[in-house]
């Protein structure tokens, strides 16, 4: 990681540990232990982004970023606060904060944040420049610098997309769009590292069939991809009759024909990927221009495309932990061993026949692995009680939706699936638990895990009863609907299991 960053608080233990993390990791630092020392250190020489305590003598954040938008309005500001009510949060922005964190800080948030506010601040920089060309030619090319502003807005606005996105797929088709509408070529290839970081795959592609796509797989160090990463990595090869050409085109098996170009992926770490533009739809040869535009579109790429690669692993790192928990449940009662993933699993197929959104189905699955993680604070002899429950054993039971609720409380990229998990025992008609919510006023996702959880309990084996056959679960599922199930649901639901 490169960039330097100021750290604003009077606290010098704090500046400190802020000091030795980021330096840890390859950035530079300067302190400041008010906003008075930062103000006058920010005015001496340039920083990437700026971590700043809130409460501070002499003077505190709120009023110090007031302070430097006036002078400087792009070099993020992420505030740094003991504690955050909505109130503070919505102050903190509207003064022009880019980001806030809690402390103590977590050194994944702090990486991470900083990471996106010195990339934000590259991209904003660039678009500053773009505008200073599109004045220097505003007189004598009026046609040009019209198209000229066209294209900055139009990328501006990619960057920021872009980065507003939460899904690969979403992500891979809008860079696809904007080299429709700036390059139209008859094919573009996207690809990626694969999770070894072997080989590039093709992840998006326009222009080439599915057997194609899916055939062809390089190894990372192979010419074709690897000779581009370097500063400024965009190639134009217009002439395919050179050596260097013909083994591009040889190592992509055809699905790259001359004039094409290419562009890295290049995180600040590592390498993601490359693009490939390959034959103008007017024939005519690839320009610098052109090539300009592309480097500008991967740029933004980069950044969207190496921030949900960062957040997705470490989403993964807290789902396996969780994961971890609730399979630490199902040992305690072998009967449900698997439950979870097979709840998970079966919501999803529901909620595509309905045409759900893909991340809804990805909350889905979330919740579905994780909707009964709350019994881990249920002792082990009620869960596996062949006989009877009684009143007290079952309140216990009850409360397992409640508990799974408040242990992902901290986990923001779980935020949507908190309702499922605490409603997938509510009832339509309002005599379910933890609330006794009835009708709409029970979540989607969890009128749809209810049935799905249902299912799999009555055609499993329990220590309390053996398993149903399926028709016997349809027909008591039935029974219930419009008083347990959501009719409506419960239809899509038959649709799915064949029922």
């Amino acid at each position: 990681m490169t960039g330097r960053v100021l750290i604003v608080d009077d606290e010098a233990g704090i500046r400190k540990v802020l000091t030795l993390r980021l330096g840890s990791v390859g950035y530079e630092t300067s302190e400041a232990e008010n906003g008075v020392k930062a103000l006058n250190i920010l005015k001496e020489q340039p920083f990437d982004a700026v971590l700043c305590d809130i409460k501070m003598p002499e003077m505190d954040g709120l009023e110090m970023i007031g302070k430097l938008r006036q002078s400087d309005p792009i070099t993020p500001v992420i505030m740094l606060t003991g504690f955050i009510d909505l109130e503070t949060a919505v102050e903190v922005m509207k003064r022009g904060a880019f980001d806030y964190l809690t402390k103590p800080v977590h050194s994944d948030a702090l990486f991470l944040a900083v990471e996106k506010a010195i990339d934000y601040k590259r991209v904003l920089l660039r678009n500053r420049l773009l505008e200073d060309e599109k004045q220097r030619y505003h007189e004598e090319l009026k046609q040009r610098v019209a198209e000229q502003t066209r294209i900055i807005r139009s990328m501006f606005d990619l960057a920021n997309r872009l980065n507003s996105l939460d899904s690969m797929n979403l992500i891979l088709e809008s860079i696809l769009e904007s080299i429709s509408e700036f390059i139209p070529s008859n094919r573009v290839l996207v690809m990626l590292l694969d999770n070894d970081g072997t080989h590039f795959e093709i992840v998006k592609s326009r222009g080439a069939s599915s057997a194609e796509v899916k055939s062809l797989r390089l190894p990372a160090d192979n010419g074709a991809c690897s000779g581009l990463f370097h500063p400024g990595g965009v190639r134009i090869i217009n002439d395919g009759n050179t050596k260097e050409a013909s083994e591009i085109i040889e190592n992509l098996e055809g699905l790259v024909n001359a004039p094409f170009m290419q562009a890295a992926l290049m995180g600040a770490r590592s390498r993601l990927g490359v693009i490939h533009i390959c034959e103008k739809k007017d024939g005519a040869p690839f320009t610098e221009k052109e090539a300009e535009i592309l480097s500008y579109i991967a740029d933004s790429a980069t950044v969207a495309i190496n921030n949900q690669l960062y957040e997705r692993r470490l989403e993964e790192s807290y789902l396996a932990t969780i994961r971890a928990l609730a399979m630490a449940i199902e040992a305690k009662d072998p009967y449900t061993r698997g439950h979870s993933e097979r709840v998970a699993d079966l919501s999803v197929r529901v909620a595509e026949r309905l045409g759900l959104p893909e991340n809804e189905l990805r909350i889905l699955r979330f919740a579905g692995a994780l909707h009964d993680v709350g019994k881990i604070g249920v002792p082990g002899s009620v869960l596996t009680k062949p006989g009877r429950l009684t009143d007290e054993e079952f309140e216990q039971i009850r409360q397992h939706p409640v508990i799974g609720e408040k242990m992902i409380r901290e986990a923001d990229f779980l935020t949507e699936a908190r309702d499922i998990i605490r409603q997938h025992h509510e009832r339509i008609d309002g005599t379910g638990y933890p609330d006794g919510l009835k009708g709409y006023e029970i979540c989607l996702g969890a009128r749809i895990m209810a049935l799905a959880d249902a299912y799999d309990a009555m055609t499993t084996d329990r220590t309390y009863r053996k398993a149903m056959v399926q028709e016997e679960a349809i027909v008591e599922m039935k029974r219930v609907s419009g008083s347990q199930f959501d009719p409506e649901l419960l239809e899509a639901f038959l649709a799915v299991i064949g029922g």
